[in-house]
């Protein structure tokens, strides 16, 4: 573990919670540097995120940076605090996506390109034809933008998830097959979907886009 010169929004974690973190990457047989902060009352403010638990690159450093509130962290079971740790260096060493979802914006990159290749083949054989070769390109590429604007991006924003919840689930069993506790697993995963709903409700809205995303998990480690 490295240790974080502080600065007005986070500062290195107490000996209480680097213990916990320490033990959750001997568990994990992480190997890596690593920080482990906490937030100040500025640092929350500026990232609402920060009043639970998290994980970053330092952009500085490059270490992995895991960013706990004391104050939410040490109020949870023992159990349930080492799962979500173990699941940050088991998502440092796997990554935070997997080919799937990377290999998604490229797949409907592919489709769109097609919808305009087609347009233009379709457009070239009706009256079209007889303006200039730029006009037909023009209103091809505009298909091809309407389609995209109106159908493609939520099929492609549902694939993403998809394939999101299908990651995080996998990086997780990997925890519960290290540590053994699927029970604590689920409950952890439903508490901070609990916590996250909360903080939405008190005007948290940049926590939005992870409204659901740990309940859905949690279903998910139950089969």
């Amino acid at each position: 573990m490295i240790e974080y010169p502080s600065d007005p929004y986070i500062e290195q974690a107490p000996v209480e919670v680097t213990r916990l973190v320490e033990e959750a990457a001997n568990r994990m047989g992480f190997v890596g540097a690593y920080e482990v902060v906490v937030p100040t009352k500025a640092g929350i403010q500026m990232a609402p995120i920060r009043q639970f638990i998290g994980s970053c690159p330092n952009p500085i450093t490059q270490n992995l940076a895991i960013t706990i509130n004391p104050s939410w962290f040490m109020n949870i079971p023992y159990e349930q605090q080492l799962f979500l740790l173990s699941t940050y260096f088991v998502k440092a060493q796997h990554g935070e996506s997997d080919i799937y979802m990377k290999m998604v914006p490229w797949l409907f990159v592919c489709i769109s390109l097609l919808l305009a290749l087609g347009a233009f083949i379709v457009l070239r054989k009706t009256r079209l034809n007889q303006y200039k070769l730029w006009v037909s390109i023009v209103a091809a590429i505009a298909f091809a933008i309407v389609c995209e604007l109106c159908v493609l991006d939520a099929f492609e924003a549902k694939m993403l998830h998809y394939y999101m919840i299908r990651h995080n689930v996998h990086l997780r069993e990997i925890v519960i097959a290290t540590l053994g506790d699927r029970d604590a697993a689920i409950k952890a995963c439903q508490m901070y979907d609990l916590a996250l709903k909360d903080a939405i409700k008190d005007g948290a809205t940049s926590l939005m886009p992870h409204k659901n995303t740990y309940a859905e998990i949690a279903d998910a480690l139950k089969k």
